[in-house]
C-alpha cells in the first residue's frame, strides 16, 4: 500500500471507528448524522488550475496534465483540460464528484462556446438561483452548481459572485472578451494562488501545481519568510514563493491584455454591533454543535 493510499484508509478506519463508538452507546440518530455531514463536508473540494498565454500560443495538454497531477489528492474521481488552439488560455481541473455525478464534468463550457470555467467548492443556492435563470430564460445541460456559475456569469458578469452563498475558487475564460476571471469566496475557505511570468499567467490551488510549469522559478520569500516566523504564517497576498501570491478572501481579478486587476466583492461589515445576550447565544450555540459533532459521550 502507498503513503497516500494508507493514509486515506486510516481516516476512513479513523471515521468508521467513530461512528461504531455511536452506535454502540446508542446515539445513532441525529447525532450520528450530524457527524455524518461533518465528515462529508470536510472531503467536499476539487482542484483548479490554468495558464493564460500573453502572446496567444497555446498552453500545451502536457503541461496542464502535469499541474492537474498534483491535485489528484483534491479530485480522485476524475480530471479534465481544456486547451485552446488559438486564445492561448488552458485549463485544468480535478474532480471530487459531489452534485450532479454524471453530468458534472470539468473544464464546463456555456451553450455555445464562448465561456469556460474550472470550479472548486461549491454554491450553496444554486438551485434558487437556477430556478431564477431558467424564469428568465435560460437552457440547463446539466444538474450542476458549476453550470449556474456560467449562467449566472452571462447574466450579471464579474456581479455574479455576490449573489453566490457557498464557497469557492474558480477561473472562467471569457472568449468573446478576451478575458480571465477568477475569484474567491468571501472568508477564503477554497485556496487560489497564481503568478505571472514573461510570458504567461499561471493559477492553481496548491502552490506546487504552479511550480510544475516551466517558466515558474522557485525563490524563497524572505520577507515571507519572516512573517512566517512572526505570525506563523503568511499574510495575504504573501506566499512563501516570490512572485507566487494567494488571491485574497473576498476578491476577484480580471486578466486582459497582460494586466491583471484586483479587487474587493466583500467587506466584513465591522459596523453591526451585537447585543451582549445575542452574542453569548451565538457562542453558546456554536459550541454546543462543535461538541455534539467532534466529542463522544464520557
Amino acid at each position: 500500500m502507498n503513503v497516500a493510499n494508507s493514509s486515506h484508509h486510516i481516516r476512513e478506519t479513523s471515521f468508521r471507528n467513530k461512528q461504531d463508538k455511536y452506535q454502540e452507546r446508542g446515539n445513532s440518530g441525529a447525532r450520528l448524522q450530524i457527524f455524518r455531514s461533518a465528515v462529508q463536508r470536510t472531503q467536499i473540494m476539487c482542484g483548479i488550475a490554468g495558464a493564460l498565454g500573453f502572446n496567444g500560443e497555446k498552453v500545451s495538454p502536457e503541461v496542464l496534465e502535469r499541474m492537474v497531477g498534483l491535485l489528484r489528492h483534491r479530485g480522485p474521481d476524475s480530471s479534465g483540460v481544456y486547451s485552446s488552439d488559438t486564445s492561448g488560455v488552458g485549463l485544468a481541473h480535478a474532480r471530487l464528484s459531489i452534485i450532479d455525478l454524471s453530468g458534472g464534468q470539468q473544464p464546463m463550457a456555456n451553450s455555445d462556446g464562448s465561456l469556460w470555467v474550472t470550479f472548486n467548492g461549491e454554491i450553496f443556492n444554486y438551485i434558487e438561483l437556477r430556478d431564477e435563470l431558467v424564469e428568465a430564460g435560460h437552457r440547463f445541460k446539466t444538474r450542476s452548481d458549476t453550470e449556474v456559475i456560467l449562467h449566472m456569469y452571462e447574466e450579471k458578469g464579474e456581479d455574479c459572485v455576490r449573489y453566490f452563498n457557498g464557497q469557492w475558487a474558480f477561473a472562467i475564460w471569457d472568449a468573446k472578451r478576451r478575458r480571465l476571471f477568477l475569484s474567491r469566496d468571501r472568508v477564503g475557505v477554497r485556496p487560489l494562488f497564481y503568478t505571472r511570468t514573461a510570458k504567461n499567467f499561471v493559477f492553481a490551488s496548491e502552490i506546487k501545481s504552479i511550480l510544475t510549469h516551466p517558466e515558474v522559478e522557485r525563490t524563497i520569500d524572505l520577507e515571507a519568510l519572516d512573517q512566517l516566523f512572526t505570525f506563523w504564517c503568511t499574510l495575504p497576498p504573501k506566499t512563501m514563493f516570490k512572485g507566487i501570491q494567494e488571491l485574497p478572501p473576498g476578491h476577484s481579478m480580471v486578466v486582459e491584455d497582460e494586466k491583471l486587476w484586483i479587487w474587493p466583492y466583500w467587506r466584513l461589515e465591522t459596523t453591526r454591533i451585537l447585543s451582549f445576550g445575542n452574542f453569548a447565544r451565538n457562542l453558546a450555540a456554536d459550541f454546543m454543535c462543535v461538541s455534539v459533532v467532534f466529542m463522544s459521550r464520557i
